[in-house]
């Protein structure tokens, strides 16, 4: 009996040993197995991150700030940042590399995403310039206050930024301005942040920019439009947004009175426009022959749908084209007027004609009259010359010696787009001398009279003269007896 009882107690004792050890042995396997994980996980994550480096380190607890789409922060500082969303992020850095004492202030600085999950937006949309900007400090070295503009991509809790400044370094010497700078990167956790896609039902989605498609260019064949001609209008638009994509676009397009579509329809049809897509389109327009020589417009309107909170919006844009338009210059200049024979002494009279055969007024016509004898120089100005208008300019000269006078007129005016045209007219004409001839001919070369032959004088041409209109008289009275007798005889047989 006592030997059953002792090998039970033995048993009994050693079963309780065993399983003091099992229980021990399986502690200490999970906790080795726990902190693999553990360490495998933050090894991984470690991995994923970017590393700091220079002498920056982060002394402050970044605050996030949620911005609308016109890049103002509101608000109260946010625990929860959600991808597709901006922010404004403020923290301060120790740079350790930098004495506070030995440079005056910081001139200048820049904060850039160097990884991690954060984007920054420099100077777009709409939002100001990241800032670095010289804080207070306690422990003798440079501190800086970072404030910058970022977009979460919902990645991880990550932020690695690129910071540098510079600096105006501290001396005594007032002529010594030298500079120096430092820079860079830092990374942070965002540990108390809640890492979230953005909601499409959340209530702060309005916070997401307005989808827009605005004309990027457009091309009407790189010189103005000549009126009654056809031109290709190339238009160029995009997708501004980085949020949505833009779907069932129409394009309209609506023109000028004098300007009309060649061909097709005023309307275009796009199924769909992604994120910050651009396409082209082109169509022909015809400009009327009646244009005014002005800038016309084309309206580009744009309607479109995008999706938000899981519903169907619609959107419209609407653009104004200008196209510049020329009408054809027919204002003409015809030969000049100017006689061939001059004489010395007399006012000579020379002329030249205009018209303008155009559809558009002229403006500031004059003329100029140049010639090689001195003296023999006029300007003239007309002024504007309405369409369908026409008219002369009219010099007077006088040549005092005989000989050969060329010369040239010159007429100027400025065209519908104010562009100075000028004509140039040519003339040359002969001034005889006072004996009747030509310049350089010899008075012997003329007939002489007969010898014993003397050249009529006053008196017998005056009495030719009236001779001849006295036989004049008589035919005339004659001939009226005999036209009158004649009648007589006609109407007598009449009766």
């Amino acid at each position: 009996m006592k030997t059953s009882t002792r090998i039970i107690c033995i048993c009994l004792a050693a079963l309780m040993l065993l399983t003091t050890f099992g229980m021990l042995f399986s502690q200490l396997a999970f906790a080795a197995t726990t902190d693999s994980n553990s360490s495998s996980s933050s090894s991984k994550d470690d991995d994923e991150l970017p590393v700091s480096s220079g002498s920056f380190r982060v002394i402050s607890k970044p605050q996030f700030y949620r911005v609308g789409s016109d890049g103002v922060p509101s608000g109260d500082p946010v625990k929860t940042v959600k991808e597709g969303y901006r922010y404004q992020v403020v923290f301060t850095v120790l740079d350790k590399s930098v004495n506070e004492s030995d440079i005056s202030n910081v001139t200048g600085g820049f904060v850039a995403s160097s990884g991690g999950y954060f984007d920054t937006i420099v100077g777009s949309d709409g939002f100001p310039e990241s800032s670095v900007t010289q804080g207070g400090s306690s422990s003798g070295y440079v501190e800086l206050d970072i404030e910058a503009y970022v977009k979460f991509n919902g990645k991880g809790r990550t932020m690695s930024l690129d910071v540098g400044y510079t600096y105006s370094k501290n001396t005594s010497d007032s002529s010594d301005r030298s500079y120096g700078e430092s820079n860079g990167t830092v990374v942070v956790k965002i540990p108390e942040a809640v890492v979230t896609s953005g909601s499409e039902s959340d209530e702060d989605s309005y916070l997401l920019a307005t989808p827009n498609i605005i004309v990027t260019s457009y091309n009407y064949g790189g010189q103005d439009v000549m009126a009654g001609n056809n031109f290709p209008l190339t238009i160029k638009f995009e997708n501004t947004s980085k949020d949505f994509n833009l779907e069932n676009i129409i394009m309209e397009i609506t023109t000028s009175t004098d300007l009309s579509i060649a061909n097709g329809s005023n309307s275009t049809y796009i199924e769909k426009l992604g994120k910050g897509e651009s396409q082209t389109k082109t169509l022909q327009i015809a400009a009327s022959s009646a244009i005014e020589p002005k800038p016309q417009q084309v309206t580009v309107k744009f309607t479109y749908e995008y999706i938000l909170d899981k519903v169907r919006k619609t959107g419209e844009r609407t653009e104004t084209l200008a196209i510049p338009v020329t009408q054809l210059d027919r204002f003409s200049i015809g030969e000049l007027s100017v006689p061939d024979q001059l004489w010395p002494g007399d006012n000579t009279y020379m002329s030249i004609e205009y018209v303008n055969k155009g559809k558009t007024e002229i403006a500031n016509l004059s003329a100029h009259l140049e010639s090689d004898v001195p003296g023999i120089s006029q300007s003239q100005t007309v002024g504007n010359i309405k369409a369908g208008d026409s008219g002369t300019i009219d010099f007077t000269f006088t040549a005092n010696d005989s000989g050969t006078i060329n010369g040239k007129v010159i007429v100027t005016y400025e065209d519908a787009k104010g562009n100075e045209k000028s004509v140039e007219r040519p003339f040359s004409a002969t001034v005889m001398d006072m004996g009747g001839m030509f310049p350089g001919e010899d008075p012997t070369d003329m007939p002489l009279p007969m010898p014993g032959e003397t050249g009529p004088n006053v008196a017998t041409i005056v009495m030719a003269v009236i001779g001849g209109l006295m036989v004049a008289g008589l035919t005339g009275i004659i001939i009226v007896k005999k036209v009158k007798m004649k009648r007589e005889e006609e109407d007598d047989e009449d009766i």
